[in-house]
């Protein structure tokens, strides 16, 4: 992402606000297969994140559409389907 915002927040449960930097905090109970969209301060584009499973580790992924996201998703389960 080449203009990172400052603030970010769940776009819909918004409880607190998180530093940009400190994201994944935002994201660490995302489960494999869940995407969250992510709204962003100083007016920037929302985000969308999902979470995979890749090498036994959980991993987020960053994406600027909800497309890139379910793409992901859906990338992601064929893999665990072979």
């Amino acid at each position: 992402m080449s203009d990172a915002p400052d603030y970010c927040y769940d776009a819909d449960a918004w409880e607190c606000t998180y530093p940009w930097q400190d994201r994944d905090d935002l994201t660490m109970d995302l489960a494999p297969g869940d995407t969250l969209e992510v709204a962003c301060l100083r007016q920037l584009p929302t985000k969308w994140v999902c979470c995979i499973v890749r090498d036994d580790e959980w991993e987020t992924l960053w994406f600027d559409t909800p497309q890139e996201a379910a793409d992901a998703i859906a990338h992601w389960r064929e893999q665990c389907d072979e």
